[in-house]
């Protein structure tokens, strides 16, 4: 018998060196390939939300399908508008309920690997308030940051770490009911100028929610509480009901002692 390699050796050799390649490739550091493909998901799903808010911007105007303001803060995309925390930033988040956007651009939020529900995406947009650029991005990332600039241009809030984007105006809260009035919050509180001709959208309880002060069992929308949007109950009345008030004199006057005011300001 002649010496060397024979072809049926040489399947054999190949087959053995296939096996210890696969086992290598598994007992390498699996936990660092598990971070990339969360990453690479991560990756693809900003690019689609991206293009889909483009292309929705395009065809409506300029306008985003979100409820809600674009801030200079981190705010998380979600179905069921509340209070997210992304990185260091802990704001109201962006509540898609536009049907038309879902249906035709998006046809379901992406979630997040580390997410469970679209009640909080962990996908924000935040935008640039010198040049008005948005970014859509991942709150958490396993091994670098992951972004997309979506190439829209918006009218972006900067509400400082407190105020909350809401309906053109950056809305503060007071910090003891009964004592300040809205052009006091604004002035003193944060060096601003009260927006009397903001309102509260009617019927929402939206600002409350967003403020995550305390969860509201009923809304009221009315004009006897002295012109003012108002969180739930904190002090005497120790009630839950939100109070949103739709007249124009939203500065002036002073706040019940049993709520606290919530303030437009710019």
């Amino acid at each position: 018998m002649k010496d060397g390699f024979t072809i049926v050796n040489l399947i054999i050799s190949i087959a053995i060196f296939a096996v210890l390649s696969v086992i290598v490739l598994v007992s390498v550091n699996p936990a660092e390939r598990l971070q990339r493909a969360k990453d690479t998901r991560r990756q693809q799903d900003v690019v689609m939300i991206a293009k889909a808010l483009k292309d929705y911007s395009l065809d409506h105007q300029g306008e985003l399908p979100f409820t809600g303001d674009i801030s200079n803060r981190k705010r998380v995309l979600c179905s069921d508008a509340t209070r997210l925390t992304c990185g260091a930033d802990a704001d109201a988040c962006l509540e898609i309920t536009n049907t038309d956007f879902l249906n035709s651009y998006l046809p379901t939020l992406p979630i997040d690997p580390e997410k469970t529900n679209a009640a909080d995406s962990g996908y924000y947009i935040q935008g640039d308030v010198s040049t008005g650029q948005l970014t859509i991005g991942a709150c958490d990332y396993e091994q670098a940051a992951v972004t997309q600039a979506a190439r829209i241009k918006a009218t972006v809030l900067n509400c400082g770490t407190q105020g909350i984007a809401y309906n053109g105006s950056c809305w503060y809260l007071a910090g003891v009911a009964g004592s300040f009035n809205c052009s006091y919050v604004c002035g003193a509180g944060f060096g601003l100028t009260c927006d009397n001709t903001v309102l509260p959208t009617a019927n929402a309880c939206e600002l409350n929610r967003f403020f995550g002060t305390h969860t509201c069992t009923s809304c009221t929308d009315t004009t006897t509480y002295g012109d003012y949007a108002y969180s739930p109950g904190v002090l005497a009345s120790n009630s839950t009901t939100c109070v949103e008030d739709r007249d124009s004199n939203i500065c002036g006057g002073t706040t019940s002692a049993s709520y606290k005011l919530i303030c437009p300001c710019y």
